[in-house]
């Protein structure tokens, strides 16, 4: 092939490109692009004498499952690897890579506490945040969802932080037929959210739904309301609880609980309890 590639004494040399993967390059005169390393690509380079240089691809910085590729500075390419299981991706901010990191608990609603009576019925069902305390500034206010199924007649007893002096102010009102319409108790030493005109018998499958929450300006109480519904009666009972001057460290509790008073809740009888968040 006389005269070069190309053909004619101008042509590119035979000689020119002599390893392999080399490839055709030009600045002012015919030279030899060199090849990269492993998985690397080609970019124009204006800096590269030749206009064209190798560099990091996505399969070159991706070298481990779970890899995502992102930007360690502008037009530089980086591996973030994977974490833990559950582990969530979360910003630094804008000078540093993201990294994984605990979930913070769903956004603003956080379940604190979900238990379900097993292996025997119980007196008592107690959230117990003694090792870390519930504190105002975390949460704003509460939610409860309570299903139970008695052992007999009873009263449910509400308890703040295992207090069982007189500290409890509360008013009900029942009906749809289990009457009372309005009672205030106060100085008691539990909250009585239903007694034995609203749960009268074995199995007399209720559910409770209550809002709580702490009283910032009187920062030693702690308030609720609750809506308690006896299926088997279609009795309906609405309590608003006071815990005046309850709590023993302000704007904090360690202690909530369910008590049935002279029976038992039985198995399958679930509490749960969620926090929302300040911000």
């Amino acid at each position: 092939m006389s005269g070069g590639i190309g053909g004619g004494e101008s042509g590119v040399p035979e000689t020119l490109l002599d390893t392999k993967g080399q490839i055709h390059g030009f600045s002012t005169t015919n030279a030899a692009v060199n090849v990269g390393t492993d998985l690397q690509t080609i970019y124009a380079d204006s800096t590269e004498t030749l206009g064209i240089g190798y560099g990091a691809s996505a399969r070159s910085v991706l070298a481990t499952t779970g890899d995502i590729l992102a930007a360690s500075s502008a037009n530089t390419l980086s591996a973030i690897s994977a974490s833990t299981s559950g582990h969530v991706l979360t910003s630094t901010g804008a000078a540093s890579l993201p990294t994984y990191q605990a979930a913070a608990g769903g956004g603003i609603a956080t379940l604190l506490y979900d238990y379900t009576v097993s292996g025997g019925a119980v007196s008592q069902i107690e959230y117990d945040a003694s090792a870390d305390p519930i504190t105002a500034s975390d949460y704003a206010f509460f939610e409860t969802w309570f299903t139970f199924a008695p052992s007999g007649a009873m009263a449910l007893e509400f308890l703040i932080d295992q207090e069982t002096s007189s500290y409890y102010w509360y008013g009900n009102q029942y009906n749809v037929s289990g009457t009372r319409t309005w009672v205030s108790g106060s100085n008691d030493s539990s909250a009585d959210l239903a007694d034995t005109n609203i749960i009268d018998g074995v199995n007399d499958n209720c559910f409770v739904h209550g809002v709580m929450g702490f009283n910032t300006p009187r920062d030693d109480d702690f308030n609720g309301f609750f809506e308690l519904f006896q299926q088997s009666n279609g009795y309906t009972q609405m309590t608003r609880v006071n815990g005046f001057s309850i709590l023993d460290t302000s704007n904090e509790f360690s202690y909530l609980s369910m008590n049935a008073s002279a029976n038992t809740f039985y198995n399958g009888s679930r509490w749960t309890i969620v926090g929302y968040k300040t911000s």
